[in-house]
């Protein structure tokens, strides 16, 4: 079993390695979507929520996030930041994480899907909301090839804009890295009243005039964290 986990920490640091634009010293992110079955749910649960705040207390975790789907509660959406893959590499020989691995190993219902990501519009604070209140959502945008530029210019507007607006507390961008091609969004507000005047606002409506032109794919996550009361 430590060959197994040793093997796969390995390929893990060298998918890191080998793409062009990221350094073993670089800030690192991954979203993980992964399916657990009804009946191994509450075990991977109580494991997760032991990894989260132990994670939460590791130097190198800038983020660490981990929402139960808002409607699909056997789905769970994991979004963390790290500021180097070696700090990833510690974090993932730790027990607790390791046990929420094994849970995940038993529990899944499918195959989990992982987007390797690095910072493009960021500026993680590493805080996390526990506040049940909260709005929570990573969106999954994949623009089209030809129109990345376009796509860019008209989201920085929106990036800039957000990070004012009330009630906004994370408004982050980061684009991937394997599989190429996405950018994903990570935004976290105050209430979902907030983010609803969000999105009444003028610069989220001039980025819609332009989102059938320049978008191939979007998909848009929310749920509760895992430790919110």
């Amino acid at each position: 079993m430590i060959a197994g986990k040793n093997l796969a920490l390995g390929m893990l640091l060298s998918v890191f390695a080998m793409v062009p634009s990221v350094t073993l010293a670089e800030e690192i992110a991954l979203f993980v979507k992964t399916p657990v079955k009804p009946e191994y749910r509450d075990r991977y649960v109580e494991a997760a929520r032991t990894n989260l705040v132990e994670t939460r207390k590791e130097e190198g975790a800038r983020r660490f996030d981990l929402y139960q789907d808002a409607t699909s509660p056997d789905v769970f959406h994991q979004f963390e930041v790290w500021t180097n893959v070696d700090a990833h590499a510690a974090h993932l020989k730790k027990p607790y994480a390791v046990a929420v691995a094994e849970a995940r190993k038993v529990g899944q219902s499918g195959e989990s899907e992982v987007i390797r990501l690095v910072p493009y519009r960021s500026d993680s604070s590493g805080k996390a909301s526990e506040s049940p209140s909260s709005q929570n959502l990573i969106v999954v945008f994949e623009p089209k090839e030809q129109l990345k530029e376009e796509f860019l210019s008209e989201f920085d507007k929106v990036v800039t804009a957000a990070r004012k607006s009330e009630g906004n507390l994370a408004f982050e961008l980061y684009r991937s890295t394997d599989p190429e091609g996405k950018f994903v969004l990570y935004e976290r507000w105050e209430s979902p009243a907030h983010y609803a005047k969000h999105l009444a606002t003028p610069y989220v409506a001039d980025f819609y005039k332009h989102f059938d032109a320049v978008i191939d794919k979007r998909e848009r996550y929310s749920g509760k964290d895992l430790l919110a009361k």
